[in-house]
């Protein structure tokens, strides 16, 4: 007779690792670093100044990551969140700090990402906002069912699990009841074939637009057309899996401004945009992040600009009011002809529309021997990296590089020093509070250019 031997492998009580360490200062992603005998570890929801006990989730050759076991001895700076879902909603970082504390650590972070040119450039201070709250004029929200109800938010931290908020402080109160409404709406329809919604209002709170993202077509989708009216929305659009929209109901369009401002903007410059085209989702920091740009290019009427990457000509208009003429580049057909709207409706007429792959249009202005004095990119969050060869071509006098991205931002400026052009000046402005983002406006100065 056959013996059949099992065998057991002997499990090992693992037990988890545990380390006390202080929190020196927040990362690019919103956690807080620290070191245990010299080693770097990120720890998520720390605070600069807290004492911990964390434990050890993963080790590698030059870094760890914990999580927080025991506060010790709370930072000063620590607060209670306003927000009953932050611990696991992945739409803030910073909410257990005070407001201050976040400005003051997003300084010190871009400047470390930034060290290279801390010695070789001005730095000027990260410009807080008024209101820390209710700022978000847009927002993009999953949704998923489970047995017939909604889940609709966030997704959490580092995962793909959707956080069903009532209420999220980013955004305003009539914002937040018209997210409620629409939440209502696709719940009591069992509208399982929706994906994700964009919600975006105006400046003024007078338009508000929702886009959805569905699944596939389905016979429904025409009940949508009930939606603008039980929700008092503006315009209602939904678009498939492959982007192409396919029904729209309603004035799908968003308005904000640029007010003058002495020494800069001689007069108001307005803005109305397809809903679905891309734009600032914070319009008060937005309004200070162009009066920046303005001021670093410091433009004379005689210079010719070229703008990459130029969207819906958030950044072309102020330009052009200050120059000889804008060659502006965009790619999205939706946003270059909400530029020319743009560009009529505020009786500006010296911008040249190219719609276009930047890289290829780069390629067409070198060809044709077209010189520019001064060069704007605003590229998107994975930079810009592949043109800047390109734009070094052009031998423009300066250039200005509005960044979202610090990490990639810190990669560009390396390779724009390759070629000859140096930051002099960086600003820094605080669109997204409550989480780490930075958005970054940098001159350079070409220094092969022969007066």
């Amino acid at each position: 007779m056959k013996i059949k031997r099992q065998f057991f492998r002997k499990e090992k009580d693992k037990e988890t690792k545990k380390e006390e360490m202080e929190i020196e200062n927040i990362v690019w992603g919103g956690k807080g670093i620290g070191r245990i005998k010299g080693k770097v570890y990120f720890v998520q929801r720390s605070v600069p100044g807290d004492r911990l006990l964390i434990k050890i989730v993963k080790e590698k050759k030059d870094y760890g990551e914990g999580e927080i076991e025991k506060i010790i001895f709370p930072s000063q700076e620590r607060v209670s969140p306003i927000c009953k879902d932050f611990r696991s909603c992945g739409g803030c970082q910073l909410q257990m700090m005070n407001y201050k504390s976040q400005v003051d650590s997003k300084e010190k972070m871009a400047k470390e990402i930034l060290r290279r040119w801390t010695n070789k450039a001005r730095f000027n201070k990260l410009v807080p906002m008024e209101n820390p709250f209710e700022y978000r004029h847009s927002g993009d929200f999953h949704c998923f069912f489970s047995n017939g109800k909604l889940l609709c938010g966030f997704y959490e931290k580092e995962s793909h699990r959707i956080v069903d908020f009532e209420n999220c402080h980013l955004f305003s109160k009539e914002f937040n009841q018209k997210l409620k409404k629409i939440k209502k709406f696709l719940e009591n329809c069992q509208f399982d074939f929706v994906k994700s919604f964009n919600l975006s209002c105006g400046e003024d709170e007078k338009e508000f637009v929702a886009t959805f993202s569905v699944k596939d077509e389905q016979k429904e989708i025409n009940q949508f057309l009930k939606l603008k009216d039980e929700a008092n929305l503006s315009g209602v659009a939904l678009k498939d899996k492959s982007g192409k929209t396919i029904l729209k109901n309603g004035e799908c369009f968003l308005s904000y401004s640029i007010k003058k401002r002495e020494g800069l903007l001689e007069r108001d410059i307005k803005f109305k945009i397809d809903a679905e085209s891309f734009s600032q989702s914070n319009f008060e920091m937005n309004a200070k992040l162009v009066e920046e740009a303005l001021r670093l290019a410091n433009l004379s009427s005689y210079e010719n600009v070229f703008e990459l990457f130029s969207g819906i000509g958030n950044f072309t208009m102020a330009l052009a009011l200050k120059c000889k003429e804008v060659v502006a580049v965009e790619k999205s057909e939706t946003a270059v002809e909400d530029s020319k709207f743009n560009s009529t409706l505020n009786s500006i007429y010296n911008i040249r529309h190219i719609k276009g792959d930047v890289q290829e249009q780069i390629g067409k202005l070198i060809s044709s021997s077209a010189k520019f004095d001064f060069v704007l990119l605003d590229p998107p969050r994975s930079g810009a990296f592949e043109v800047i060869e390109s734009i070094a071509s052009l031998n423009p006098k300066r250039v200005v590089y509005v960044s979202c991205n610090l990490p990639t931002l810190e990669r560009d400026l390396r390779k724009f020093c390759e070629k000859g052009f140096f930051p002099q000046e960086f600003s820094f402005f605080d669109l997204f509070p409550q989480t780490y983002g930075i958005e970054s406006v940098v001159l350079l100065r070409n220094e092969n250019e022969k007066n």
